[in-house]
């Protein structure tokens, strides 16, 4: 019985990183500055954030405030949270890779 348990915790948990993984990457894709991560994480984040937090809220007093729906989205918020994170650090790696290419000006001479 524990396993199983065990198994329906990893699957739920796993499914609901994809979704919430899928739905930050809709905003990127969705914004017409796609490659601009900064900016979108400026225009956007406050928005998807506050929306979440108040599905989130809604749901579990929809619930009747039960322990495991305030837990599982505890975990989505954060969850939520650390993908923004990790969307902003890898744009700054690849911004600062890009920065220390620098394309000489000069011809190459024969």
């Amino acid at each position: 019985m524990a396993i199983l348990i065990l198994f329906v915790s990893l699957f739920a948990g796993g499914l609901t990183l994809i979704m919430v993984r899928l739905s930050i990457s809709c905003v990127f894709w969705a914004s017409k500055y796609r490659h601009d991560k900064m900016r979108v994480f400026k225009l956007y984040f406050p928005y998807y954030i506050i929306s979440l937090f108040t599905l989130s809220v809604a749901a579990i007093i929809g619930l009747d405030k039960h322990i495991a729906a305030i837990y599982y989205f505890s975990f989505v918020f954060i969850v939520s949270l650390l993908i923004w994170k990790y969307e902003l650090i890898q744009s700054r790696k690849t911004q600062h890779q890009n920065n220390n290419y620098v394309k000489s000006n000069h011809p190459e001479l024969p």
